[in-house]
């Protein structure tokens, strides 16, 4: 679930953010579009900083709770590395390389066209 989060994140951002920056940039320019997001990105990690907590010292995490991700972590620490060489027979490792190859191509391509068509038009 947590990775569903983290990997829908960039796919959100660059569904919204021709919709969000273009008004920016058509009012103010393009230096001003690029420095908008840079600006809430650190104001982000500055938020991240002082709200995040390790699980030995986060104050809602229960006891119980703790003792279970203390436990993955350090059972994940006490295995070995995968070597490139392993993960590369895998069948899992294929299907994730080529549908990633097909719908990154896809979107950077095809999604940005409208957008790279509205800047030379407005250039």
């Amino acid at each position: 679930m947590a990775t569903a989060f983290y990997d829908s994140g960039s796919s959100i951002g660059g569904a919204v953010a021709p919709f969000l920056i273009l008004p920016i940039y058509f009012q103010w320019g393009w230096r001003v579009a690029f420095m908008i997001p840079g600006l809430l990105g650190f104001l982000w990690l500055i938020v991240w900083r002082r709200m995040y907590r390790r699980p030995e010292e986060h104050p809602l995490i229960g006891d119980e709770e703790r003792r279970i991700i203390l436990a993955e972590t350090r059972e994940l620490a006490s295995t070995r590395k995968t070597r490139l060489g392993e993960l590369l027979k895998l069948p899992q490792t294929w299907g994730t390389i080529i549908s990633k190859m097909f719908t990154d191509h896809a979107s950077s391509d095809d999604v940005n066209q409208p957008v790279d068509s509205a800047i030379r038009g407005a250039v």
